[in-house]
């Protein structure tokens, strides 16, 4: 090789690891000639690029189901190959950062482009999304089904998601429909049942003009759901698509902080961790309401345990898919009346008739709060049968 001349910059590597794996030196594309498991290696590195991770963890991370001593060779072999792989600087390898036996760290300061640390250092921006949305060309690694490779490819998918619904409010609030839309269908690939990314979709059309590739959004998206997942369109889509077919106006403006929470509560100081799968059962029982098949859940463990948390985490998944969360609080269980914890709901079904066909075809709703039956006219009696489960609901809270 060459000596590099003093002062001159070095050749960038540029490692593309969203969709098919690509590389590039300097001005040409390079050619990353390794045994397979040398790409699973790579990426491992680069994702945990912060840490300097004990050979030992590495190992059982890339060959789970090897016994210790041959999986600590396999990557020393293939530590071998990879830095074959890589090209060299003024005759090094500058890529990964060995120390002695024990840690292996990728070089953070190595002259390359890695796509997966540029998105996620603009995607901590909200002016800078546009830029990161472009570098997600697919999901991470899509040929690689490690273990961990599964979770890293989630996170990365979801925090292209968020960008992309961000990025179709501030179209929104900004007056840029076409961008909007664009955003919208851009997400629907990724995400095809993502219900609020339809709802915008079938908006923007209508506002563009297209009030007949409007209808079509909805109808093709009621029709994949019947045939695939055998159910209906969420209430909402419902009401939009009848918006359309009524030429009543349906896109709203959006105000600057759309979801109607503070930045501390959209941006938790720590991690969520440790209620993983709590999430997921709270998340199934708001799909199924989102489908018509509501019901009352109570949430119960130790104080300090993480329910408000929890709770919250439930809060924005509901709201980033387009979702209405109503809360209600009151200062003990000994003066709880479930009365009050209504009167944000009695006030928004005033003005949204959406809410009040909701709640009007709920015996539950109804029964248990008797002052809503004088508040809107034309709701019915609820049937005995739902009598005896309401008397034990109210003994519960002392109403």
């Amino acid at each position: 090789m060459a000596r590099r001349k003093r002062g001159t910059t070095p050749a960038l590597l540029g490692i593309g690891l969203f969709g098919s794996a690509r590389f590039t030196f300097g001005q040409s594309a390079w050619r990353f000639a390794a045994p397979p498991r040398t790409l699973p290696l790579l990426a491992y590195l680069i994702l945990q690029r912060r840490t300097a991770l004990p050979r030992d963890i590495v190992a059982y991370a890339l060959w789970p189901d090897d016994d210790e001593t041959t999986a600590r060779a396999n990557l020393r072999r293939h530590l071998h190959y990879l830095h074959a792989a890589l090209p060299l600087v003024a005759g090094k390898s500058l890529w990964v950062l060995v120390h002695g036996r024990s840690t292996l760290q990728w070089n953070a300061h190595a002259p390359c482009s890695i796509d997966v640390a540029d998105f996620e250092r603009l995607s901590t921006s909200d002016s800078s999304l546009e830029a990161a949305d472009k570098l997600y060309h697919g999901d991470l690694l899509p040929d690689v089904n490690d273990d961990w490779v599964l979770g890293e490819r989630e996170r990365l998918r979801t925090l292209e998601l968020t960008n992309l619904a961000k990025l179709i409010f501030a179209a929104r609030r900004d007056g840029d429909l076409g961008a909007g839309l664009r955003f919208a269908q851009r997400l629907l690939i990724f995400d095809p049942w993502r219900e609020d990314a339809i709802r915008h979709a079938m908006e923007l059309r209508y506002a563009l003009g297209d009030r007949a590739g409007a209808i079509a959004e909805f109808e093709s998206f009621a029709s994949r759901l019947r045939r695939d997942l055998e159910t209906e369109p969420m209430p909402e889509t419902v009401a939009c698509y009848e918006s359309l077919l009524s030429n009543a106006p349906v896109l709203q403006p959006f105000a600057e902080n759309v979801s109607g929470i503070n930045s501390k509560e959209m941006r938790p100081a720590l991690p969520f961790v440790g209620r993983e799968s709590e999430l997921v059962r709270l998340h199934a029982w708001w799909t199924k309401a989102a489908r018509g098949h509501g019901a009352l859940g109570l949430l119960g463990a130790e104080a300090g345990v993480g329910k408000t948390r929890l709770l919250g985490e439930l809060k924005r998944m509901v709201e980033s898919e387009g979702g209405r969360v109503l809360a209600g609080a009151t200062p003990s269980l000994e003066t709880l009346r479930i009365r009050r914890s209504f009167r944000r709901l009695m006030a928004l079904q005033q003005s949204s008739r959406r809410y009040h066909s909701i709640v009007s075809g709920s015996p539950c709703w109804r029964s248990s709060c008797p002052s809503w039956r004088y508040a809107t006219p034309g709701l019915k009696r609820p049937p005995p049968r739902a009598t005896c489960a309401l008397a034990s609901l109210r003994r519960f809270f002392k109403y």
